[in-house]
């Protein structure tokens, strides 16, 4: 019963292949929760830095919740909606601008975060991070509008796959 009601395989892959890319898309872009990653496996281990990205992850489930039960039944569909994703995509935008302007400068990746629960750390930094809030409310929402609950297995394995292949390759940089 339950492959009967399912999607067909097509679309089923379609879904799995778009998730993983937009896991991509918020997972992989330098910030603070790369950096701080990339500091936890120089100075402590492979799993302390897979527990920030770890912490991160759990962000995005907790924005996950907020946005598809929450701001999709608010805001999409209406004029609120639409100024929201123009606003907001001019936001992501000078964002990247400016992460593109701090790494060229070498500024934005000093990071002196340590701490006993690199989870926490990744978590609170997830919380707070401008560029995960702001993906959210933009890029999020209008990927839950389109696809809704069908993205969302793809999505966060491919937040895993990034934080799972970024640790790996930093904890064997650093053993060379």
């Amino acid at each position: 019963r339950i492959l009967e009601n399912s999607l067909p395989l097509p679309e089923l892959l379609q879904a799995l292949g778009t998730g993983i890319i937009l896991g991509f898309s918020i997972a992989a872009p330098p910030g603070p929760i790369n950096a701080t990653i990339a500091t936890q496996v120089a100075t402590r281990s492979w799993f302390a830095g897979f527990l920030v990205g770890l912490g991160a992850l759990t962000a995005d489930v907790t924005f996950f919740l907020i946005t598809f039960y929450g701001l999709t039944r608010a805001i999409v569909g209406n004029e609120i909606g639409t100024a929201l994703f123009a606003v907001g995509g001019l936001i992501m935008l000078f964002m990247a601008f400016s992460t593109f302007r701090q790494a060229r400068s070498k500024a934005g990746m000093k990071t002196g975060r340590q701490t006993r629960f690199p989870y926490l750390i990744g978590l609170s930094i997830g919380l707070t991070n401008p560029f995960q809030i702001g993906w959210w409310v933009t890029v999020g929402l209008g990927v839950l509008a389109t696809f809704g609950l069908r993205i969302l297995v793809g999505f966060f394995a491919g937040i895993s796959l990034w934080v799972l292949a970024y640790t790996t390759s930093l904890a064997w940089a650093v053993s060379k």
